[in-house]
């Protein structure tokens, strides 16, 4: 005849909160760069602003229990995008400039030049003063109430998905001492 013995502690979920907020942590810290890659791909996907552009925008913002990524930036030079013709279209190669913010909309800056891989309009019909074409900013790029709910939607699902798995592990590891 075997003895069975059992022990109760006295508060069975003391850690249990320890565990949640390390796992939370964990989850929160997987699930911002998968937030950042899903707004530059579904920018990218709507827009034809260079990657690089989007990224200097953004900054992560983290607490204890709470994240932000925060999306800030002037407007963007058309540089920033695609355009056409890549080389100076000053002196003798004069060509109209062809610029493209949204993918597959394409239109003619009017007075326009490219310099330097600079591309500037001239205001008034005098050859001075000229102004750098600028485009939307980064945060302006965002502001649809549907790309909004698309990111936010995947990224909560992410985040979900990985605090299940960081909860399954602590839970596993701590029961296994």
């Amino acid at each position: 005849m075997s003895d069975l013995k059992l022990t109760i502690s006295e508060n069975p979920f003391k850690d249990l909160e320890k565990v949640t907020k390390k796992a939370k942590s964990r989850a929160l810290s997987r699930a911002l760069p998968f937030a950042k890659k899903k707004i530059t791909q579904v920018i990218k996907d709507n827009y034809t602003v260079q990657t690089s552009a989007v990224k200097e925008a953004m900054s992560v913002h983290k607490e204890d229990d709470s994240a932000q990524i925060i999306i800030i930036g002037p407007p963007l030079g058309i540089d920033k995008f695609s355009y056409k013709p890549k080389y100076d279209t000053t002196g003798a190669t004069q060509r109209p400039v062809r610029v493209s913010v949204k993918r597959n909309v394409q239109r003619t800056v009017g007075n326009g030049f490219v310099w330097q891989g600079h591309v500037f309009r001239r205001v008034g019909d005098a050859r001075r003063p000229v102004e750098k074409v600028t485009g939307p900013a980064v945060p302006q790029l965002i502001e649809d109430p549907q790309i909004l709910d698309e990111i936010s939607e995947e990224t909560q699902d992410y985040f979900e998905e990985r605090l299940q798995h960081e909860l399954d592990y602590e839970l596993s590891k701590n029961g296994n001492k």
